[in-house]
């Protein structure tokens, strides 16, 4: 599996870790392309789909995280998703 996690939670002043018992734990993003520019160089990303299907188990179905995915995205538009708060 291939996949970049990237961990951006809110902590409380003086907390040093993620509360984790919570009803509602928060939100997960996940950033899903699959084709690229052609300027990167970069193979189109095989196999995606069942990488997305396997996190969102973990994180909606174990640990109770909404969901929430971006699909075939630029940079720009990413950026703007999240700024906007999803």
């Amino acid at each position: 599996m291939y996949a970049h996690v990237i961990c951006c939670s809110v902590l409380q002043h003086g907390e040093e870790t993620y509360r984790m018992d919570r009803c509602k734990r928060g939100k997960l993003v996940l950033i899903c392309n699959t084709v690229f520019h052609p300027e990167l160089k970069l193979k189109d990303r095989k196999g995606t789909d069942k990488d997305i299907d396997a996190i969102k188990r973990v994180f909606r179905d174990l640990l109770h995280f909404e969901v929430l995915e971006l699909r075939e995205k630029q940079s720009h538009e990413m950026l703007r998703e999240v700024s906007r708060g999803l």
